[in-house]
C-alpha cells in the first residue's frame, strides 16, 4: 500500500503535517510530499479537508460500517464462559449509545444452544441471536480456523471478539492471519469513535506503561481478544425468554494440510493455585518487606482458601511467579474480596484489580495512593494485622 497526493486538490493546508504522530509529511513545491517514514496508518488520508490524499492499495470493500458484532461463545463442561458474557455485556452498554445498527451475535459450537446449562442467562445479558455450529472439538486448531474462515467470508461480519483465553489466543491469531485482517490482543477496554464509528480497542503497552487504542480502518473483520475480568457482566431488564438460532452448515471442504503431530500435552505445574476463580484474593506488593513475609502470607492465604498475587515488583524481585502478577502486564482478577498488602497502588496494578468487589488496603505508608481506591483502609504493619484479617475474611467466606 501507498499514499497518493493530488497536487491538483492540495491546497497546503498544511494539516496533514500537524496531524501526522510520525513526521512523515512535508510541503515540498507547494503541495504534501509522504516521506519514507510513513507507516501507513492513514490519519493524513482522514484529516485532510480536500480529500487531497489517498490510501492507494486498501480493501474498498472492507470500509463501510455494516455487518453484526460477533463474540466467540467459549464453552466449559457444557456452559458458555464467564469471559465470553463479560464481552456480550460490555457490548451491549456500548450499542446504547451507538448511532449505527447492529447486533450482538454469539458464535457457539453446540449443536442445541438450548440445552447449555446457563443457555437463560445468555438471553439476560444482550445477546441478539445465536449462531451455532457442530463442535469442532476434534479438529487441530488449524482446521478450526481455516472452517471458520470460511463462513466468515460468507457473513461478513463487522467485527470478532474472542477471551483472550487459551484457546482464544491460539485460535484468534491464525483466524485473523486466513481473514488478511488485523487483530488487537489481550484488550482492556472497548469503545466506539463517535466520529468513524469503528471500533476502538485498547491495551497495555510497553509492560503497561502505555495504553494504546487501536483502530481497524481498511479491514474486515475487525478482531480482538479481550483479556477476562475486564468487564462485569451486568443483566438486562428487558430481556427474552429465548434467543433466535441459526444454524450454521457450509459446504467449503476442509483442505488437506499437514500438520505437525502433537506428541504429548501436559499442564505447566505451579506451586500456587489459579487465582481467576477464586472469591478472596491476598495480593502482595514490595511492601511486603521481605521474601519470608510472602511464605507468612501464603500460609494465611491458604488457611482462609483463598488465592495468592502480587504486584510486578515482587515477580521482578523472583518472589513469586509471573502467573500470579495482576494488573495491566498481568491478569485482571474481579474476587468478592481483594486484600493489597504492601501494594502501593499504581495505575498498572489497579488495572487488574477493577473488578473485585471489596478492596481492603493494609499499608504503613498512610500516604500510599492504594487507600484512594480501597473500601476499607488499614494503616500499619502487616504481620500485627493479619490475625484480625483472618477473623474478619474467615466470617465473609462462610
Amino acid at each position: 500500500m501507498r499514499i497518493e497526493v493530488d497536487p491538483a486538490k492540495c491546497n497546503v493546508c498544511q494539516l496533514c503535517v500537524k496531524k501526522c504522530p510520525y513526521k512523515a509529511i512535508q510541503i515540498q513545491n507547494k503541495c504534501a510530499h509522504i516521506l519514507p517514514a510513513c507507516i501507513l496508518c492513514g490519519v493524513c488520508v482522514e484529516v485532510c479537508p480536500q480529500h487531497a490524499l489517498t490510501l492507494i492499495g486498501a480493501k474498498q470493500q472492507s470500509l463501510d460500517l455494516t455487518g453484526d458484532i460477533w463474540v466467540y461463545l467459549e464453552t466449559e463442561k457444557n456452559a458458555v464462559s464467564v469471559p465470553s458474557q463479560e464481552i456480550v455485556s460490555k457490548l451491549h452498554l456500548m450499542l446504547q449509545h451507538y448511532s449505527q445498527p447492529k447486533k450482538v451475535l454469539g458464535l457457539v459450537m453446540t449443536d442445541n444452544p438450548t440445552t447449555l446449562e446457563n443457555y437463560e442467562t445468555l438471553c439476560q445479558i444482550g445477546l441478539h441471536g445465536l449462531l451455532a455450529m457442530p463442535s469442532l472439538s476434534d479438529l487441530p486448531v488449524e482446521n478450526k480456523a481455516e472452517y471458520l474462515a470460511g463462513m466468515i467470508r460468507k457473513e461478513k461480519p463487522f467485527a470478532l471478539l474472542f477471551p483472550a483465553s487459551d484457546e482464544g489466543r491460539d485460535l484468534a491469531p491464525r483466524l485473523a492471519t486466513l481473514l488478511e485482517t488485523g487483530l488487537t490482543a489481550d484488550c482492556t477496554e472497548l469503545s466506539f469513535d463517535p466520529r468513524t464509528h469503528l471500533l476502538v480497542q485498547t491495551r497495555p503497552a510497553f509492560s503497561g506503561d502505555l495504553m494504546a487504542s487501536i483502530v481497524c480502518p481498511f479491514h474486515r473483520p475487525m478482531m480482538a481478544t479481550i483479556r477476562p475480568h475486564s468487564f462485569p457482566v451486568v443483566p438486562i431488564q428487558d430481556s427474552s425468554a429465548s434467543l433466535p438460532v441459526q444454524m450454521m452448515a457450509f459446504k467449503d471442504p476442509i483442505s488437506e494440510m499437514t500438520l505437525p503431530t502433537i506428541i504429548a500435552q501436559e499442564p505447566k505445574k505451579s506451586l500456587y493455585p489459579p487465582i481467576e476463580d477464586k472469591s478472596i484474593v491476598i495480593g502482595v506488593g514490595r511492601g511486603i518487606g521481605s521474601q519470608e513475609n510472602i511464605r507468612v502470607v501464603y500460609e494465611f492465604a491458604q488457611s482462609i482458601h483463598a488465592g495468592i498475587a502480587c504486584s510486578r515488583p515482587i515477580v521482578d524481585q523472583g518472589w513469586l511467579p509471573s502467573e500470579l502478577q495482576v494488573g495491566m502486564s498481568g491478569k485482571s482478577i474481579a474476587p468478592k474480596i481483594y486484600v493489597a498488602l504492601g501494594i502501593s497502588g499504581s495505575v498498572q496494578h489497579l488495572t487488574g484489580i477493577k473488578g473485585a468487589e471489596l478492596i481492603i488496603a493494609v499499608n504503613k505508608d498512610e500516604e500510599a495512593p492504594i487507600f484512594q481506591v480501597a473500601h476499607i483502609s488499614l494503616v500499619g504493619d502487616i504481620r500485627t494485622l493479619l490475625p484480625e484479617l483472618k477473623r474478619y475474611l474467615s466470617q465473609e467466606a462462610k
